[in-house]
């Protein structure tokens, strides 16, 4: 976001998707894969789907991708 981002900021709430984000992109190494492959692709990220190639790195990660 370059040198204008803000630096703190402090959620008040978080919905269930988010939970469920947060707990998908937990793990540091997941989380820049899921970053990674929008950057490589030129893609557009919406939550939806960034969340569901997250879980979808996840599951791989844990051996589950065939579920």
């Amino acid at each position: 976001m370059g040198e204008t981002a803000p630096k703190d900021f402090f959620l008040r709430s978080l919905t269930w998707n988010g939970h469920e984000f947060l707990d998908a992109v937990r793990d540091e190494k997941i989380w820049n894969k899921t970053k990674n492959i929008f950057i490589e692709k030129g893609s557009t990220m919406t939550f939806e789907l960034l969340k569901a190639v997250a879980i979808s790195y996840t599951k791989s990660a844990l051996g589950l991708d065939n579920t």
